[in-house]
């Protein structure tokens, strides 16, 4: 972990848990893969043994000294939550990601940003913290947003099918911000194709026929998107036709975007693709990207509480 980041969307990083397992295609070039490795070499004692041939092994470990460490950074910052892991792995117990919830409430100071790609874990800790059978999800949803209100939780997606998978999954959970990172972003995605109608459809408001940006009359059930191309060796391409489409999208649903790259193989074009020719090595500066893509928005609970 470390109190300063150089991620664009966030402030520090914070890893509790260390330790992973392969999803989706989208994990194939995992910038924590490498990064877990040379930690690994250096004897650091929470990376030993994560990782197995080209890829995590399944071996997860939760560090309960980890839990303190948001306490000492007095400045009030956005922290993402386990940068090299996912807080809701399968071998992490739901006791330990309680005691990081803790944590998270006691220091309101901070605003918490979590991103998973295994939502269905998330909401079986939802209803493990309450229990369908002795609450209603109204008085639940309400009570998780007054316990955490500087907690922001994010799903991620790299193409549509995970975007159908796992959004119809994620869209129920209450959030002070509910956020997607599309990246690394593989293909086209159609974020309200992936949102349940169901999501909109009842008496007050009627059918909604492209549920992310509604009828004027709903709000989005996403607040926030970051959209970005990989980066790294073996960078699998990633068309600025991609992330513009989710850019056009996001503007009409009113929902803040935020380009965080355009990864290290950008293309460029409709039909013929050319390579864009980009001097950063993580297609990270701005100041090189079309002008329709330099758009970095955050929702409005960032002024609202790191930043203050």
């Amino acid at each position: 972990m470390s109190d300063k980041s150089d991620i664009e969307w966030t402030d520090a990083t914070w890893n509790p848990v260390t330790g992973c397992t392969r999803v989706s295609e989208g994990c194939d070039n995992c910038y924590a893969v490498p990064m877990t490795k040379r930690l690994e070499r250096m004897k650091k004692p929470k990376y030993q043994g994560l990782v197995g041939k080209g890829h995590f092994n399944g071996v997860v470990k939760c560090h309960e000294s980890a839990l303190e460490i948001p306490f000492k950074w007095t400045k009030p910052r956005r922290i993402f939550v386990n940068s090299m892991s996912d807080l809701f792995h399968e071998h992490v117990p739901f006791e330990f990601i309680a005691n990081v919830f803790t944590t998270m409430g006691q220091c309101h100071w901070h605003t918490f940003q979590i991103l998973t790609k295994r939502p269905h874990i998330l909401r079986e800790f939802f209803y493990w913290n309450y229990p369908a059978d002795k609450i209603s999800y109204e008085a639940a949803a309400q009570d998780w947003l007054k316990c955490w209100p500087n907690v922001w939780l994010g799903v991620s997606v790299e193409g549509q099918h995970e975007a159908n998978d796992r959004i119809p999954k994620f869209v129920w959970c209450p959030a002070a911000v509910r956020f997607l990172s599309c990246e690394p972003l593989l293909e086209p995605i159609d974020i309200g194709r992936a949102i349940p109608c169901g999501y909109y459809c009842d008496e007050s408001v009627g059918h909604v026929d492209h549920p992310f940006w509604g009828n004027g009359n709903v709000k989005s059930p996403i607040d926030w998107v970051i959209v970005g191309g990989e980066s790294g060796p073996g960078a699998r391409p990633c068309r600025a036709t991609w992330i513009r489409d989710i850019v056009h999208d996001c503007k009409a649903a009113g929902v803040p975007v935020f380009v965080k790259q355009l990864g290290s193989n950008p293309e460029e074009g409709y039909g013929c693709h050319r390579k864009l020719r980009l001097n950063h090595r993580k297609g990270g500066n701005i100041e090189e990207w079309p002008d329709d893509l330099r758009i970095r928005q955050f929702p409005k609970a960032a002024t609202e509480a790191a930043l203050v």
